[in-house]
């Protein structure tokens, strides 16, 4: 009974481990898809915080079960907690920033190096087995002569719960000051996404757990309860947040235009194409001013023509949109009755329907004509005419068939 609950134990160490690790690798692998200069540093900030939560809950339970090796990797652990916390707050400061000048000060960063670098170089002078024992002593065990050292060496929990308090103290006050600066309710055309806020109230409930963990003494079949409970929220956690920044649904705050605000505050402004992996990619006229609804969606369409890029993905419209995907592909389902993909194909048939009648038109292959129109090739055309349930538009005689 006892080693199946060791196992348990540990398992509860490598689970959330094992999460940090594959959103790491998810996150790493959508990292060329990114689309603006923001998204690139929001997705940077996240890989941060993902690898040091797994180095943290790596060297933990290296901590409790490998004491041996954790005496070399100590340090390690003292970094990754507190830049787990950095990174954290570094995402929102990015996603509140409403002045491109802002700058994120490097002392975030370098202040838990400092204690990192000084933490082991004064390890360099302890003698292993001095280090080992206070390891193994769990706070306990103080030896005579290295009393400050010991204090230094044990004091990564505590520190870990300071740097938490402090940096959601300031992400909560970054986002107060951003609501405030948003405006009146009226004027929102949309708040943050329900997954956001619950992301946020899990960052509070897994604080107030791993400070329970830490004040608390306690041994045996509740520590295993509360540090279960820590594991799951941190998987949650995890698992959340690389969704919202993949799927692009970490916007905060759309607004109407104001008069008397200042647009960089009001609204998400239009960013350059990020160069990397993204060559080749329209940019299109933003539609941040106002709120999405049918009759200015089918105005930025009817200016804008995206459908004529075989290319098109919805992505492609989030950032002109302002809007995350899953809000933009909901509101063209809801409006249209149709996913997206049917629905830009409904307006390539449209506009070959509009092309073939055209004199110009008159000696262009049919090929030609849905080239023209948007679609990839006849194969295509075809597959959106069955699923739009036409009769067959190509059958007219303008346009000759090609192979």
């Amino acid at each position: 009974m006892n080693n199946l609950l060791d196992y348990l134990y540990i398992s509860e160490y490598v689970a959330p481990a094992v999460s940090a690790l594959s959103c790491a690798i998810l996150l790493l692998l959508s990292y060329r898809n990114s689309y603006t200069h923001t998204e690139v540093k929001i997705k940077a900030a996240t890989l941060i915080f993902m690898c040091s939560s797994f180095v943290s809950w790596t060297t933990l339970m290296m901590y409790l079960f490998f004491p041996e090796l954790f005496v070399w990797v100590q340090a390690l652990l003292y970094l990754s907690l507190l830049y787990a916390q950095v990174s954290f707050y570094r995402i929102f400061h990015i996603l509140t920033g409403d002045d491109k000048k802002e700058r994120f000060s490097p002392w975030h960063w370098i202040v838990p190096g400092i204690i990192c670098v000084a933490l082991a170089g004064w390890s360099l002078s302890v003698p292993y087995q001095i280090q080992l024992e206070i390891t193994l002593g769990r706070t306990r065990t103080i030896p005579q002569g290295y009393e400050a050292y010991a204090t230094f060496f044990v004091s990564k929990i505590p520190m870990r719960i300071l740097y938490t308090a402090f940096y959601l103290t300031l992400t909560f006050l970054r986002l107060a000051k951003y609501r405030r600066n948003v405006g009146s309710p009226s004027s929102l055309v949309r708040k943050p996404s329900q997954w956001m806020i619950l992301l946020l109230a899990l960052t509070v409930a897994t604080f107030l757990v791993t400070g329970v963990m830490a004040t608390i003494k306690v041994t045996g079949l509740f520590t295993s309860l509360i540090t279960a409970i820590a594991s799951i929220m941190m998987m949650a956690q995890h698992i959340m947040l690389t969704f919202l920044v993949i799927q692009r649904s970490y916007m905060l705050y759309i607004t109407l235009p104001e008069q008397t605000r200042v647009a960089a505050v009001t609204t998400i402004p239009a960013e350059a194409p990020e160069a990397n992996g993204t060559k080749g990619r329209k940019s299109y006229s933003p539609n941040c001013g106002r709120p999405l609804t049918k009759s200015s969606f089918n105005a930025w369409i009817k200016e804008n023509k995206p459908y004529l890029d075989p290319s098109l993905k919805i992505t492609d419209l989030v950032e002109a949109m302002c809007v995350n995907r899953t809000y933009l592909s909901r509101f063209i389902n809801r409006t249209y009755g149709m996913n997206f993909n049917r629905y830009i194909n409904s307006l390539r048939i449209r506009e070959f329907e509009r092309l073939a009648p055209s004199g110009s038109n008159a000696n262009k292959s049919l090929h030609g004509l849905v080239i023209k129109a948007g679609f990839t090739d006849l194969k295509h055309y075809r597959r959106a005419l069955d699923a739009a349930g036409h009769n067959g538009t190509d059958k007219q005689g303008s346009g000759k068939e090609t192979k």
